[in-house]
């Protein structure tokens, strides 16, 4: 057959178990497949991840330190604006004393 039905003239859908039925059975509970590695070898491994991943926090939280002490906002970069804005007062200071001293030659000559 063509797969037409002769007395509607529609194809015929393919059965399917509707929604409303559950899965069977003997396919609800699966175990999961043993595991093959030795209970020593799994427990070497998970020591080793811990100590990896501590290692990891303990190098995530030193450059976390280092950014903050070396970012704009750092402690670095606070005292390199205090003696940047020191420098800038005195260089002001400067320039006031040397246009005095300019106008009181000026005045003179």
């Amino acid at each position: 057959s063509s797969g037409i039905n002769a007395e509607f003239g529609k194809w015929i859908v393919p059965h399917h178990k509707p929604r409303w039925i559950p899965m069977a059975r003997s396919k609800m509970f699966v175990d999961p497949p043993k595991s093959l590695i030795p209970k020593e070898e799994q427990e070497h491994i998970a020591e080793l991840n811990e100590q990896y991943m501590m290692r990891m926090r303990a190098l995530h939280m030193y450059l976390k330190e280092d950014d903050m002490k070396n970012s704009d906002t750092g402690e670095a970069a606070m005292i390199a604006a205090k003696k940047e804005e020191e420098e800038h007062l005195l260089n002001i200071k400067q320039n006031e004393e040397k246009t005095c001293e300019l106008l009181k030659l000026e005045k003179l000559g």
